[in-house]
């Protein structure tokens, strides 16, 4: 993290450094990012930026950091607002693309991020994928409290199960990204495979008793009797 001194900087000053460094991690993976565009385009000599930060690294985690800060902010609202946890899921990915329209340059840095090798993010946050797998536990044992997620399922397992989905979703937004200005929109090549995604989470994979052979499955909303 940033050093006292450097939070005892102008408003102003700080906001242009920040800008900077986002502006370099959005544009390149830590592996190709340098200080002296930084600097450059921060307008401040090159050893003030040693003065405000570790190194490269300490400013890269810092960007991330902010991103990961407002990212939430987003999601919080969903977590407070949505009732239902199937909807809730949903509503955690239309979080995260909100975010990314009103914050693309912060956005665009957590996805050199998601893309950089898995040894480096484990490096840069140690905890990563425990904080993820942690994240989605509560959300399953939030679901069980109120009655709308299977109390039998093992809240550790099923949340390792919805960390691995999410990163997957997001590897295959990222590899074909949606038409459109808003993917999360439900009539979208990315909100349907959402909606099919979801149907597995919600429906499961064993059929349903008043399920006909050939009648194809049955969609969120209508009315099920499980086995």
């Amino acid at each position: 993290m940033p050093t006292t001194t450097f939070f005892n900087l102008p408003e102003e000053k700080r906001s242009r450094i920040v800008e900077a460094a986002i502006e370099e991690f959005a544009d390149n993976s830590l592996d190709k990012a340098n200080v002296t565009r930084i600097v450059e385009a921060a307008d401040i000599p090159r050893g003030s930026f040693y003065q405000y930060f570790d190194d490269l690294l300490d400013a890269y985690r810092y960007v991330l950091h902010l991103g990961a800060e407002a990212k939430m902010e987003y999601i919080h609202r969903y977590l407070d607002e949505v009732e239902d946890s199937v909807n809730l899921m949903r509503g955690l990915y239309e979080a995260g693309w909100r975010y990314a329209a009103d914050h693309p340059r912060l956005a665009a840095a957590g996805v050199q991020f998601f893309r950089a090798d898995r040894d480096l993010r484990q490096e840069i946050f140690e905890d990563l994928d425990e904080q993820g797998i942690h994240f989605y536990r509560e959300i399953i044992r939030r679901g069980q409290d109120r009655g709308d997620i299977n109390r039998q399922l093992d809240p550790g397992t099923a949340g390792l199960v919805l960390y691995l989905l999410n990163n997957a979703v997001l590897s295959h937004y990222l590899d074909y990204p949606d038409e459109g200005e808003e993917p999360w929109r439900r009539d979208g090549q990315l909100g349907r495979m959402l909606d099919g995604v979801l149907d597995v989470l919600e429906l499961g994979l064993r059929p349903r008793v008043d399920e006909q052979p050939g009648s194809g499955p049955a969609r969120r909303g209508e009315e099920t009797c499980s086995t």
